[in-house]
């Protein structure tokens, strides 16, 4: 079986023999979800998210973890439907792992569901707020000055990823 608590004393001893060698460097871990691979993943919904900040906390590891929004929606909702403002919760519900949040993975979907290949219209339904709504979540959970990195990623034929970068800067 897999835990989180058998991955991080697995991991532990990993970060210790990293950070002897090459003190500064981050560590992030990504949640995701697909159904290609064989096994479930372990970090791919809010809950798992929230329950992996929360151990990295109480072990006082320096893992951080890469947030990728659009595989945690498709984790919740599939790819094929559009998120409206039960999005708002699920991001709301990581505020108290902000600082284990190092990364802010974005992509956004085309047409049918496609990843990567649109802006973040693609994700949230149009009839409601959630693009906003969610994107205001995210900027209070990352308010603060600590720096974080973002990771735009997109196919960039027709213009999504300044699509994005707007969407971000509005």
């Amino acid at each position: 079986t897999r835990s989180f608590e058998a991955f991080l004393e697995i991991y532990a001893v990993y970060e210790r023999k990293i950070l002897e060698h090459f003190p500064d460097c981050q560590i992030l871990i990504e949640n995701r979800s697909g159904t290609k691979h064989p096994e479930p993943f372990m970090v791919s919904d809010a809950d798992s998210i929230l329950r992996l900040g929360l151990s990295l906390e109480a072990r006082s590891l320096r893992l951080g973890i890469a947030l990728d929004i659009a595989q945690m929606f498709t984790r919740e909702f599939g790819s094929k439907q559009l998120v409206g403002s039960d999005g708002v919760e699920l991001i709301r519900r990581l505020i108290p792992i902000r600082d284990r949040i190092h990364s802010l993975h974005l992509w956004g979907r085309g047409k049918g569901g496609g990843a990567h290949s649109g802006n973040l219209d693609g994700l949230f339904d149009p009839n409601t707020d959630a693009k906003q709504a969610c994107l205001g979540v995210l900027q209070e959970m990352f308010a603060g000055g600590r720096p974080r990195y973002l990771v735009l990623e997109v196919n960039n034929k027709t213009g999504e990823l300044s699509d994005i970068l707007d969407d971000l800067f509005l």
